[in-house]
């Protein structure tokens, strides 16, 4: 039994948007394992089994979690942000991409370079924010964050 709650462990993924769900697996895998609750394994596999994007907000925090409590406690925050960007009409659509496509979108809006599309293309897999008005720009540079994520630590 410790053996294979091991191996589900190693495989072990967070899928949709159902957060509580993988903790709650998790957890219990953990303690079937036999692993220490803290210990450096039992957060490796909780980080390595959250999405992609999740994961990432996490880590651009100020403070980086050290326990297994604070990452379930950061990763609730940071999905929950996510629900509510979501649900004030922030973005348009769903994307589980790597980020290339945004950070694309992005560059080429700020340097107004065009890209010729076929019109009756559709776009998917895409997240389109609201542009930001000017004053939300400069307040955004000043305070030295990115436009597109609004995060402390990096720009484009």
């Amino acid at each position: 039994m410790t053996q294979e709650a091991y191996n589900k462990l190693k495989t072990l993924k967070m899928t949709g948007d159902d957060l509580d769900t993988y903790i709650a697996t998790h957890d219990s895998l953990v303690l079937r394992a036999g692993w220490a609750p803290d210990g450096d394994a039992a957060i490796e596999s909780f980080r390595n089994g959250l999405k992609r994007q999740l994961h990432l907000s996490i880590l651009r925090r100020d403070m980086v979690p050290t326990i297994l409590q604070q990452w379930r406690d950061m990763a609730r925050r940071e999905h929950t942000k996510w629900a509510l960007i979501k649900a004030s009409n922030l973005v348009r659509g769903q994307t589980e991409n790597k980020g290339n496509q945004r950070q694309n979108k992005w560059r080429q809006q700020w340097t107004n370079k065009s890209e010729t599309k076929d019109p009756n293309a559709m776009e998917v897999d895409t997240v389109q924010l609201k542009p930001l008005t000017n004053e939300e720009q400069k307040t955004l540079s000043k305070e030295g964050r990115c436009f597109c994520c609004q995060q402390i630590g990096h720009m484009f």
